[in-house]
């Protein structure tokens, strides 16, 4: 029987990322235009009278002049000794058999702007943040691929040419109608523009036992392994020793005499605590007992209904004096490294007074946070 996954925490790691304007060059193929093409297939099958071309495709004698003259004109045509018109070697080389379109062969450069990440070299989409390091933790990577992250996202920019195509990163050079692919034919230059972080949100879970549930898979990445290995030695460079029963004396020096029930030195009975939690909220108990930081999801979509409600009554009634509300947050490592943190505190902050032209202080918030 499969175990339950109960989320006990939120992290948001910051993986560091690199913009680059890079100028390639690529062969891409391309139709020809109607006419042109079915006269250069006709006389592909066969050289012919230049009259049978004009009846195949139904041209007087003024347009087949002018089609004549093009395709010699651009080195596709050649006339016989006995009168008959011919493709030349560069006309023939638009075909791979008889009966195909033929295709001209090209060489065109791009300019275009991409980021990667410095892990693995994926190239992630715009949508990077450059806040610094806030509300989350710092996954370090090497000061070489940092010193040569244009080097590395040259070869990153290689290895994903057909993957970022087939995500529509340059429908410009392969529309999705394309018959063949385009194909690098040379790097010209891979230059750094900016950089900046990638967020990569993290739930970690428990099972029923209280144990610890492996972490998936990154989805985010098309080569997701060195980037989950970086996160993994973040993770590792954080290791604590088992703080548990300072934990639960520190619960009871604020006046929680129940938390302490559900740890011990070896762990937390999470089956038990999670059906005291559901206990206490069906019966609005004073004590609310929470795993996980309060901005948790879970965890604070049930504060913010609770309190909600509460800001509705200080709104309607006149109060006297304006009463604290007061979060005191834990000594950890890991709190606080979430997006969702930020936007608790700052709900907390707006809605702390009313709006409009007269505002009213509802309540006073004061926050204990760590320093670091």
């Amino acid at each position: 029987m499969e175990s339950n996954k109960i989320p006990f925490h939120e992290i948001d790691f910051l993986l560091p990322v690199h913009r680059f304007a890079i100028e390639f060059s690529y062969v891409t193929k391309r139709r020809l235009p109607f006419i042109r093409e079915f006269a250069l297939r006709l006389i592909h099958l066969a050289p012919m009278a230049p009259e049978s071309l004009a009846r195949y495709l139904d041209l007087s004698s003024r347009e087949l002049k002018e089609v004549l003259r093009d395709l010699v004109d651009k080195d596709e045509l050649t006339y016989c000794d006995d009168g008959l018109i011919d493709l030349t070697p560069r006309a023939r080389g638009y075909f791979v058999d008889e009966g195909d379109s033929p295709q001209v062969t090209s060489i065109e450069t791009k300019n275009i702007t991409l980021s990667f990440e410095l892990a693995g070299f994926n190239c992630i989409r715009t949508n990077f943040v450059r806040d610094g390091w806030h509300a989350g933790i710092s996954v370090p990577v090497s000061s070489e691929k940092r010193g040569l992250s244009d080097k590395y996202a040259s070869k990153g920019f290689q290895a994903q040419f057909y993957y970022l195509l087939e995500l529509g990163y340059m429908p410009d050079i392969s529309p999705r109608d394309a018959e063949t692919l385009p194909s690098i034919y040379k790097m010209d230059a891979v230059t750094r523009v900016g950089q900046g972080n990638k967020r990569l949100p993290h739930t970690f879970f428990f099972d029923d036992f209280g144990n610890l549930v492996e972490r998936e898979d990154l989805d985010t990445f098309k080569y997701d392994e060195p980037v989950f290995d970086a996160i993994t030695r973040t993770i590792n460079n954080f290791h604590q020793i088992n703080n548990l029963p300072d934990v639960a004396d520190a619960m009871q020096a604020v006046g929680d005499d129940v938390t302490g029930e559900f740890i011990s030195s070896s762990g937390i009975d999470v089956s038990s605590l999670i059906r005291e939690i559901a206990r206490s909220r069906e019966h609005e108990s004073k004590l609310q007992l929470m795993l996980g930081p309060i901005y948790q999801e879970g965890n604070w979509q049930y504060i913010k209904s609770r309190l909600s409600s509460e800001l509705k009554q200080l709104k309607e009634h006149h109060q006297d004096g304006v009463k604290e509300l007061t979060w005191l947050a834990p000594s950890d490592s890991f709190w606080g490294k979430s997006d969702r943190y930020t936007a608790v505190k700052s709900w907390l902050e707006e809605s702390a007074m009313t709006t409009g032209n007269n505002p009213k202080r509802l309540f006073k918030p004061k926050f204990y946070f760590p320093n670091s």
